[in-house]
């Protein structure tokens, strides 16, 4: 028979022991979030300045080709939102 004493202090050490891995896999997980979450957000900055550039270039494009008035009143839309 093992002595009770020495049962709960190697109890003790396993709990303290995946008590750690688990924080540490915490951790991990959220340095990788806070990671995804900076990514996403510089995509979204990303596709917000290609948009507002294809934007103005249809504008320019259009005055350029003779969109005329129409292609004015775009103009002044643009620069007025």
């Amino acid at each position: 028979m093992t002595d009770p004493s020495t049962d709960a202090a190697l109890y003790t050490a396993q709990i303290g022991r995946l008590t750690d891995q688990i924080m540490t896999r915490i951790n991990t997980l959220d340095a990788t979030t806070k990671r995804m979450e900076a990514t996403l957000a510089d995509h979204e900055t990303r596709l917000r300045a290609n948009t507002d550039a294809a934007t103005s270039y249809k504008v320019w494009t259009g005055l350029m080709t003779g969109g005329g008035l129409a292609g004015l009143i775009a103009l002044i839309k643009s620069l007025f939102p």
